[in-house]
């Protein structure tokens, strides 16, 4: 069974994904341990999700100028695909 979550805060924080693979788009001014990111934190912690990787791109459409994306991603599968790499 797959959970969903979904948070749109335009030019400040989006969230889309489920408990096997999250996105997540952020202003560098949001910071996880604000409110607005909440629902995320709570969703990654309830499903046991661990960042997978993470990169910044400049975008005017956000705040400053920059998002900040993060996959998150079950531990085992994370490091399944490490182990396939390092092979």
């Amino acid at each position: 069974m797959t959970n969903n979550v979904s948070v749109s805060r335009t030019g400040w924080l989006i969230a889309d994904g489920d408990n096997r693979r999250l996105e997540v788009l952020e202003s560098p001014l949001v910071k996880s341990t604000k409110p607005i990111y909440q629902p995320v934190r709570q969703f990654i912690a309830d499903h046991g999700l661990v960042l997978a990787t993470q990169q910044t791109f400049q975008d005017i459409d956000w705040m400053l100028g920059e998002v900040e994306m993060s996959v998150y991603v079950p531990l085992a599968s994370r490091n399944a695909s490490y182990s396939a790499v390092s092979a």
